[in-house]
């Protein structure tokens, strides 16, 4: 299995931290850690980097204006004002 340990966010909390959530910090920041944290993530935990799949995709300046417009208009059919 890839990604035994994963979990969602919110999933397992203890002591009040969020365990889902820092696994995820340290897939998604990978490439920040050093090589021995790396090991031990992925030799004990057996967390691995995110793949290029899950990253999400960056948008550009002309799409987010494209969803914001399509959402203004939207809210003006729905609304009327």
């Amino acid at each position: 299995m890839r990604h035994a340990t994963r979990t969602l966010d919110g999933d397992v909390v203890v002591q009040g931290e969020d365990l889902g959530r820092w696994v995820n910090a340290q897939r998604f920041g990978w490439e920040q850690l050093l090589p021995v944290q790396q090991w031990i993530l992925e030799n004990t935990l057996k967390v691995t980097p995110v793949g290029e799949e899950e990253r999400p995709v960056k948008r550009t300046q002309d799409t987010m204006w494209a969803l914001n417009l399509a959402a203004a208009r939207q809210f003006y059919a729905r609304e009327g004002t």
